[in-house]
């Protein structure tokens, strides 16, 4: 079982265009609605690699958390939930047919007053136990930014939470997130984009190619651990231990781009747990091509986190 860890849920509206243009009133062509949420995402295409190996931990705003569950039960998926005051975050992505071009819009929610200190005692008692009990994870994927209302080294104790029990942790966080986390315990893998990677550890940015690949390298043999990184439309590094890797992006024609990182991470994470076989030695290589495969067949959908 892989357990998948969102503290941003959110409600996604993909609607597609034939154009759209900022001057005109534009007229959509179709309309779609799913439970979303960077670790929501990767949960999904999870369960499609292989159904019912996903369960999701996340928070949800009590005003619209029943429609969110509706989503998430019409997929599939398996969710367990920490209830808080107001609503599920919405964000829209618009598609622009003609362009083969994806713009998403992200709406910044208030910070909402509530006792966060019970609230976040709750969360992280479902996540040890869920760590603890009987058919606990393989691996935990904690994905995506930390909104406001949580205390700022949130994911820092539910990293350590998951680290401390022996898991395998998989991190898609940057910035000072990440730093607070590297303070207190050190995730087998920690996957980011070039930008985060640079930002976040106080490099130039951006860093020619030559220079990038010992950057992660060097970093990966400081952490003892894999370094992910993505950059878009060019290949994806890795390093496992000070050791480079590099795979090639798949080119297609893109319909949906949205969610291409969590999908990688699904078919990343997965390729990586199947690969060990008891040896305790990942195939990194591999682990990389699967989550390329991954994300390609997501960039080909109009689905936002889906391989089909």
């Amino acid at each position: 079982m892989i357990l998948t860890v969102c503290l941003s849920s959110t409600l996604q509206k993909t609607v597609t265009f034939n154009k759209v243009s900022l001057t005109h009133v534009n007229r959509s062509t179709s309309y779609r609605l799913d439970a979303s949420g960077k670790a929501v995402n990767t949960a999904r295409v999870l369960d499609m690699l292989e159904p019912g190996v996903s369960l999701s931990l996340c928070p949800l705003g009590k005003e619209n958390a029943d429609l969110f569950l509706k989503l998430a039960e019409q997929d599939g998926l398996a969710v367990k939930t920490v209830m808080v005051p107001g609503f599920t975050r919405e964000c829209l992505t618009l598609l622009d047919s003609s362009s083969h071009e994806t713009t998403e819009i992200v709406v910044g929610e208030p910070a909402l007053e509530f006792d966060r200190e019970n609230t976040e005692k709750e969360f992280m008692e479902i996540l040890q136990g869920i760590l603890s009990g009987g058919t606990a994870p393989q691996a935990v994927v904690l994905a995506g930014s930390r909104p406001a209302i949580w205390s700022e080294d949130f994911q820092a104790r539910i990293s350590k939470a998951v680290v401390g029990a022996g898991v395998i942790l998989l991190a898609d966080f940057c910035g000072k997130d990440l730093l607070r986390t590297l303070e207190i315990c050190t995730p087998q893998i920690i996957k980011i984009n070039e930008e985060e990677f640079c930002s976040t550890f106080c490099y130039e940015f951006p860093v020619p190619e030559d220079k990038l690949r010992q950057l992660i390298s060097e970093k990966s043999k400081e952490l003892k651990n894999v370094i992910v990184i993505t950059r878009g439309t060019d290949e994806t590094y890795a390093a496992c231990n000070g050791e480079f890797y590099s795979h090639p992006v798949e080119k297609v024609i893109p319909v949906n781009t949205t969610a291409c990182g969590d999908t990688f991470n699904a078919g990343f994470i997965y390729e990586y747990l199947k690969s060990l076989n008891g040896t305790g030695n990942a195939d990194i290589q591999g682990a990389l091509s699967k989550g390329t495969w991954c994300a390609a067949r997501n960039a080909e959908s109009e689905v936002p986190g889906t391989i089909r």
